[in-house]
């Protein structure tokens, strides 16, 4: 008897799978709901979190990160770890310097520190810290994760750093 139930469970779970998402057949990874959501969501807010997308989408973490990991799979989607934090990408939004750039602009200590280098020009890390009334120590960290990132260049001129916006970034004007 249990042998005719464990194949009729068999039969069961071999027809649910005719009817979802396979990587291994032709079936469209979008045409479930929950995933063609957050593939939109994704594409309306690039660099979006994973908690950030849960909350857009109203579906669990762990079940956005289930459709993340499918979409993944089919290069739907591409995710990158930037100022600690993973950021989910559409895979048409390839531009690293863009991507980082979004993401810095959306720390307010970051964008600061972008936006007065756009104002003021290159400066050392003292003069940065006085003009946003900051810790030097708080600003060479940030100042080193953007470099990281490649939006800042630090070169040392004698004794002092000197930072400035890297050539190819460009702030939005709002």
């Amino acid at each position: 008897m249990t042998v005719e139930r464990a194949s009729a469970d068999d039969w069961w779970r071999y027809l649910g799978s005719l009817f979802r998402y396979s990587r291994f057949d032709d079936s469209d990874p979008l045409a479930h709901e929950s995933r063609a959501e957050i593939y939109r969501a994704v594409g309306d807010d690039p660099g979006i979190s994973l908690s950030e997308l849960a909350a857009a989408t109203d579906v669990s973490l762990s079940t956005v990160r289930h459709h993340l990991r499918i979409l993944e799979e089919e290069t739907l989607v591409h995710s990158e770890k930037i100022q600690g934090k993973r950021c989910y990408y559409r895979a048409d939004a390839t531009d690293e310097v863009d991507i980082a750039l979004r993401t810095a602009l959306e720390k307010p200590a970051t964008r600061r520190i972008l936006e007065v280098l756009a104002e003021r020009g290159p400066a050392q890390t003292t003069t940065l810290a006085d003009e946003l009334d900051r810790d030097p120590s708080t600003i060479t960290h940030h100042l080193t994760t953007l470099a990281d990132a490649g939006l800042v260049v630090r070169e040392r001129e004698g004794p002092a750093v000197i930072s400035r916006l890297a050539s190819d970034v460009e702030l939005p004007t709002e």
